[in-house]
């Protein structure tokens, strides 16, 4: 779940919802042949909001993320979460494992979804060749700012471009 969190910047609750057997779209499925991406992550169980969005496998880190999910639930209805609980102990359960291991604020000063964040920040920097403005990234053309910020929030699976600011700060533009 965590995997996923960070590679695709899924929310808790998505990530254990998630079937990596059945959510894993060809780009012929996803109707997006020309990207020249080959395959897309439907994430649709568990958004806030119920909004539906498609995100790309387009590297190494979510390739390997969907591999490793493919193996903890091989079949073809299997989420990521216990079988045995429902969704509300499966959360339960995770961050138990998480307190357990010191993945927490008070341990490690980090949260499930500082993953999010860490992610779109991963995503803008390469996108626009610069960090995002909250890690002291340099300034970017207006242009190119504009299109990353409106890549992210649709990743993110917000509907408003503002609402990246909050995961990346304050537009810093030339």
């Amino acid at each position: 779940a965590l995997r996923l969190m960070h590679a695709f910047h899924l929310r808790f609750k998505e990530s254990l919802m998630f079937r990596p057997n059945s959510d894993v779209l060809t780009a012929a499925q996803a109707g997006r042949e020309d990207t020249g991406v080959d395959a897309y992550l439907r994430v649709h169980r568990g958004t806030k909001g119920g909004r539906p969005r498609l995100f790309p496998i387009d590297n190494d880190l979510r390739r390997s993320a969907i591999e490793f999910a493919r193996r903890v639930a091989p079949g073809q209805n299997d989420s990521i979460g216990d079988p045995r609980l429902d969704l509300k102990r499966a959360m339960r359960r995770l961050r138990y494992v998480m307190e357990r291991f010191g993945i927490t604020r008070a341990d490690l000063g980090v949260t499930p979804h500082g993953l999010r964040h860490q992610g779109a920040a991963t995503d803008y920097e390469e996108m626009t060749g610069e960090k995002p403005p909250v890690a002291g990234g340099k300034p970017v053309a207006k242009e190119v700012d504009a299109k990353a910020r409106q890549e992210i929030a649709q990743r993110l699976g917000h509907g408003r471009t503002r609402i990246a600011g909050m995961y990346l700060g304050r537009s810093v533009v030339v």
